[in-house]
């Protein structure tokens, strides 16, 4: 991922040179944005934010095919994401963290402590957190129950799990849980949001088209859905790309045009602009395209 510099952004050393169109590879990001939640009014509904997120946040092991992140979840959320998509196997009676059939090395109840801790620091700021079966066509009875305990155990009071979608000053400190299981309703249901995550790719041009019409259906869309826009995608022909999620609404207003395929839409500056984009390592196919997600608060 390649991490713009935003206004207010602190970067290590001083100063954050931006990387147009390179993929770092770096653990850590280039500039820091901990606290951008935090001088936010509390009346806001977290459905009127722009709030910047990952693909498969967890997905550190696995090679180039399964990898979708350079960052550790602590340099994720000192970087500004507000957004995680976990994924666990119910394994020996315990949650892990997966992606398709590689354990990503940490259990769900790490992943709850370590962002807790990120919110005890930052007591301004809210996480998001869908939590999914990973291959839930081979679903493990007990799922749903274990989830359910871990989260009353972990959480203490510090996880909404409620199916209402909360304001900033009741989320402040703790972490929003956006659930996607079958039958048991732990947080906002996922099937309520407006979701655009059209993973298989066979060309660039049409995801990014997608997303973009997505997200300019948020921006003129109803204020009490969230939206979420997946960047993220994998394709034959295509090879892996950019994970990225841009959830809710883009500011008071449309987005604007782009500058091609290629390029974020431009949209209201409120605050804080995060520019996520990993680029697509066949090059000689590609050129230069990239799928990124912006997201603004």
């Amino acid at each position: 991922m390649a991490l713009e510099r935003a206004p207010g952004a602190w970067a290590p050393g001083g100063s954050a040179s931006p990387l147009p169109g390179v993929a770092s590879r770096s653990p850590m990001p280039a500039a820091w944005c901990p606290d951008w939640m935090a001088g936010l009014p509390d009346a806001l509904p977290l459905s009127h934010l722009s709030i910047p997120g990952t693909h498969d946040s967890l997905s550190l092991f696995g090679g180039r095919r399964l990898r979708c992140q350079s960052w550790g979840l602590e340099s994720q959320l000192a970087a500004g994401i507000r957004f995680l998509d976990v994924r666990c196997k119910l394994v020996r009676g315990e949650l892990h963290i997966y992606h398709l059939c590689t354990f990503q090395r940490a259990s769900l109840r790490g992943v709850l402590r370590r962002t807790l801790r990120f919110l005890r620091a930052h007591p301004g700021e809210a996480v998001l957190m869908r939590i999914k079966e990973e291959l839930p066509i081979f679903p493990q009875p007990g799922f749903a129950a274990r989830l359910h305990r871990c989260l009353l155990e972990e959480g203490r009071g510090r996880v909404w799990c409620r199916e209402e979608v909360p304001t900033l000053g009741q989320a402040r400190g703790k972490i929003v849980v956006l659930e996607a299981l079958a039958r048991e309703v732990l947080g906002i249901p996922y099937e309520q949001l407006s979701i655009s995550d059209s993973w298989n790719v066979l060309s660039l041009e049409r995801k990014w088209a997608r997303a973009r019409q997505h997200l300019e259906r948020a921006a003129g869309g109803d204020p009490t859905t969230m939206h979420l826009t997946f960047c993220s995608g994998n394709g034959l022909f295509t090879s892996r790309y950019g994970p990225g999620a841009a959830l809710g609404q883009p500011g008071p207003g449309r987005a604007a045009g782009t500058g091609g395929a290629t390029s974020p839409p431009r949209m209201p500056l409120c605050k804080t602009v995060l520019f996520l984009s990993r680029v697509n390592k066949n090059k000689k196919k590609l050129g230069k395209h990239s799928l990124c997600c912006l997201a603004i608060s």
